[in-house]
């Protein structure tokens, strides 16, 4: 089982092939983010994790109540499973991010979305945010943000029902 991680500053040169985790359109020969996985047996493996272009977010997460691994790599998002790291979820583009227990929510210019511990998707509502949405935190069962849009001089705030997605503003 995977019990942590570590952020690489790329693919070494020697040792075992690393695994792969795209979103679609495999380019394995194309270094993205590279991550050492440490497992509870004293065992590593390296995964290079396709990347997003359009940003410069690299961050590596443990969520310990699924157990799985978040990854955002340069705005592309991934759920490791660390039970079954054969086992992920791409979640598409991932401008922000925050935990919630059970749920993890992220958000990105067009959506806000939940996922459970299953690594699966629960809910997706539909935001347009010319620029960008921020996620600020979750209390109680209420998504706490803001949206920020052109020609709005004030952020828009932003509170959806973790368990639904409903908007409750």
């Amino acid at each position: 089982m995977i019990t942590s991680c570590r952020l690489l500053s790329g693919l070494p040169g020697t040792g075992p092939v690393p695994r792969y985790c795209h979103g679609g359109t495999p380019t394995p020969w194309r270094e993205g983010v590279v991550i050492e996985m440490l497992c509870d047996d004293g065992s590593s493996f390296i995964v290079n994790f396709e990347a997003d272009s359009h940003l410069c977010h690299r961050c590596v997460r443990y969520w310990s109540e699924a157990p799985a691994v978040f990854v955002n790599a340069d705005g592309a998002g991934y759920l490791v499973s660390a039970v079954d790291p054969e086992r992920y979820t791409f979640m598409g583009t991932v401008d922000t991010f925050v935990f919630a227990g059970k749920r993890l929510v992220v958000a990105d210019r067009f959506a806000v979305s939940a996922y459970d511990v299953n690594l699966s998707r629960v809910w997706e509502r539909e935001i347009c945010a010319t620029n960008g949405v921020h996620l600020h935190r979750v209390v109680g069962a209420v998504v706490q943000g803001s949206i920020f849009d052109v020609g709005c001089e004030e952020p828009i705030p932003l509170r959806l029902n973790l368990d639904t997605g409903a908007d409750l503003r």
